[in-house]
């Protein structure tokens, strides 16, 4: 939850140890033979796409920035969101794109060698992705080569009509009804990530439903002497053990290493 917050008051509880968490660009002593494991504890997931911005947009001493020595414009791209496919076998499918305002690919008039517009786009998607709730967008966008030409930002919202058709629900007869993940997405996508982690909170902390519909945290269901894992709670009455895959754990295995899980 910590890492979601707002940047400005993730600065003030880590003020002490802004050096380890909010580092300066570039980072310093680093070179070829540092990796993944040496990279810095970022203060905020913003705050880390903020250090991406700087780092692709640094101008090296040939006029060239990181972005353009690294930019392939035969790289392969894959869209996590905005695919389009028809289905393959019952409930693979993506009928529509989630995000119909953005485009999350480079297209052909964004391969240009790595330029002005290419890195705009970049740190667009970045906006993007912070606009959701991994911090502020702001200080990243400041790092665009070229000013936006419309006042209004890209829509970074989910459409409702998209996610309806791409996360279908069905009732006990196999009849279409309304999407919970639908439903969920979209009518909550003005709150950041942060915001709907303190409405968690508050609802495990001082819970105002009933006691069989309150949520609860995975070491308070454990601490409820019985409770247990089961087979049973992983399946419903169309299993047949019989006909399952044998490639994958049985609902027996499965809650033996939920409820292991636990005890270690």
């Amino acid at each position: 939850m910590a890492i979601e917050q707002p940047e400005k008051q993730a600065r003030e509880e880590l003020r002490h140890n802004a050096d380890k968490y909010f580092p300066d660009v570039p980072l310093a002593d680093w070179n070829s033979d540092k990796g993944f494991a040496d990279l810095p504890l970022f203060g905020t997931i913003g705050y880390m796409y903020e250090c991406y911005a700087r780092y692709i947009s640094m101008e090296y001493t040939d006029g060239q920035t990181l972005w353009e020595k690294l930019f392939d414009n035969n790289a392969v791209q894959k869209d996590m969101f905005n695919v389009h496919s028809t289905p393959k076998q019952p409930n693979d499918c993506h009928p529509q794109k989630e995000y119909p305002q953005f485009d999350t690919l480079f297209g052909p008039e964004d391969l240009d060698g790595g330029m002005a517009g290419s890195q705009n786009k970049a740190i667009d998607m970045m906006c993007a992705i912070t606009d959701q709730g991994e911090g502020n967008s702001a200080g990243i966008k400041h790092y665009r080569r070229t000013q936006l030409l419309r006042a209004v930002q890209p829509d970074y919202r989910e459409s409702d009509e998209a996610l309806k058709l791409d996360y279908p629900a069905y009732d006990g007869d196999g009849e279409l009804a309304a999407s919970r993940d639908a439903a969920a997405r979209f009518h909550s996508a003005a709150f950041d990530h942060y915001e709907h982690f303190q409405e968690i909170s508050k609802d495990i902390l001082h819970p105002k439903v009933a006691t069989s519909e309150q949520l609860l945290t995975w070491e308070q269901w454990h601490a409820v002497a019985g409770n247990q894992w089961t087979a049973s709670m992983l399946i419903n009455e169309e299993y047949d053990a019989a006909s399952a895959p044998q490639d994958i754990l049985t609902p027996d295995d499965v809650a033996g290493a939920l409820n292991r899980l636990k005890s270690e």
